[in-house]
């Protein structure tokens, strides 16, 4: 049997989002069906499978693909939103 690159991938994606804690809600199949039209320009555009939001799991309905930079400034935004949402407010201050 030939070696499959795509296996090879999804396996080494599925594993990298469970380092960072992310869960996958993914099979092969779904993988692919999602990859398939990019597949053959991912590498020459740099293109990834973000999250919607950079949140939740890695399910289809919650992810697409989107170049690294655009995944990178996604993030963020992201996380500066998320900042600026939770940092306290002064003491005495309303709202």
């Amino acid at each position: 049997m030939a070696f499959d690159w795509r296996i090879y991938t999804y396996n080494r994606w599925r594993a990298s989002a469970k380092l960072r804690g992310i869960i996958v809600r993914m099979s092969f199949d779904d993988w692919w069906s999602i990859w398939r039209p990019h597949w053959d320009r991912r590498d020459a555009a740099d293109l990834v499978m973000a999250r919607n939001g950079d949140a939740g799991a890695y399910e289809p309905g919650n992810v697409r693909i989107i170049s690294r930079a655009e995944n990178t400034r996604e993030g963020f935004e992201n996380r500066k939103s998320t900042a600026l949402s939770t940092s306290k407010k002064p003491e005495g201050s309303e709202g």
